[in-house]
Order: structure tokens, then C-alpha cells, then sequence
């Protein structure tokens, strides 16, 4: 472990997020995820890639859409998959009534999601650590305040298809979303819990 690199990439990140807590554009309680030491060049990274994530999702449809929900399957064939709430409903991408946004979300964004894969776990593969299995991220427009669950190959939850985690985190954000305000800072449930 490099000591001093490890501090400065923690002190970066601790001011990153200060920044975006004073600028309104984090919730307070993200300053907690950022209160340790990485010690892995390769969670550093993912780490960074997940806002990029977010916002490329974000940009894909407009301001109708209340909050966005990512589900990344690192395994085998990468997919990307999206839903979101719009009116205080959960849609998928498939669902959203404008076509642009349906064309941007499956040409623009899912077509990136074996490169993602192959570079964040390549990398977890170089430093000899579990690869990621699933990611699931979410954004709350309102608020400007994203969250993220990464489930580890060998982890609680990697065992679950793809098919199973993903329906399942869908359909228990069906039954959750009306009990969160749109401005919460809350993170909505992850599936599993």
C-alpha cells in the first residue's frame, strides 16, 4: 500500500465531496462513504466512474424524470439496464413515452457496458480482488443526490440471476417510491437488502 497516495486520494475525495455537500449537490450523509482509506487503486476508479454513470443517464432524458435507477451486470455479457420514476411511477426505459430518450439510453448508454466491465474488473483482476458482479446506482433530481450498491463476485446477492435481482429491485421500488418524499436525500432500498 502506498501511504501517501492513499492520503491524497482520500484528502481529494473528502474535498470533492465537501464541495459538492456546500454546492447543494450531495446530501450530507455521502460524506460517511468517503471516510476511508482506499487501498485499491481499482475501487478508486470505480468509484469515479459512478457519477460519470449517473449523469450520462441523467442526460439521456429530461427534467420529467423525478429519479433514475442503474443496474449494471458485470458478468459474463455486460448490460446496463434503466428505469425510472416519472409521476411517481416506475418505468422502464423501454416505457418512457419519448422516443429520443429510448434511442439515446440503447445506443448511447447500454452499448458501453462491456467496456465498462472489462476495464473496472481488469483492473480488480490485476490487484488480485473480487471482481464486481452487480452494480446498482440511483439519482434523485430533486435533490441532485446519488447513491450506489456494489455486489461482489462471492459477496451476499452475487448468487442471484441477473434476471431475479433485477425484477426484484424493480418491483420493490414500485412498492417503496410513494413512501419518499421527491426531495428526501434518502436512498430508496437496494436489492437484496
Amino acid at each position: 500500500m502506498n501511504l501517501k497516495g492513499d492520503l491524497m486520494s482520500f484528502f481529494s475525495r473528502i474535498s470533492r465531496k465537501i464541495e459538492e455537500v456546500n454546492t447543494g449537490k450531495a446530501a450530507p450523509q455521502e460524506l460517511s462513504d468517503e471516510l476511508y482509506l482506499n487501498e485499491s487503486k481499482a475501487e478508486e476508479i470505480w468509484h469515479d466512474m459512478q457519477p460519470n454513470l449517473v449523469s450520462n443517464v441523467v442526460k439521456a432524458v429530461d427534467d420529467s424524470v423525478e429519479r433514475a435507477f442503474i443496474f449494471v451486470d458485470f458478468s459474463g455479457d455486460a448490460t446496463i439496464e434503466t428505469f425510472f420514476q416519472v409521476d411517481g411511477e416506475i418505468v422502464s426505459w423501454e416505457q418512457l413515452t419519448n422516443s429520443r430518450y429510448v434511442d439515446k439510453i440503447q445506443n448511447q448508454l447500454m452499448v458501453q457496458a462491456q467496456d465498462i466491465a472489462d476495464y473496472v474488473n481488469g483492473l480488480f483482476k490485476q490487484e488480485g480482488r473480487s471482481k464486481i458482479k452487480y452494480a446498482e446506482l440511483q439519482y434523485e433530481a430533486a435533490s441532485g443526490a446519488w447513491f450506489s450498491h456494489t455486489i461482489y463476485e462471492g459477496a451476499d446477492g452475487s448468487e442471484i440471476s441477473r434476471e431475479k435481482i433485477l425484477s426484484g429491485w424493480y418491483d420493490l421500488l414500485k412498492t417503496e417510491v410513494p413512501k419518499y418524499a421527491l426531495d428526501s436525500d434518502e436512498k430508496l432500498p437496494w436489492f437484496p437488502n
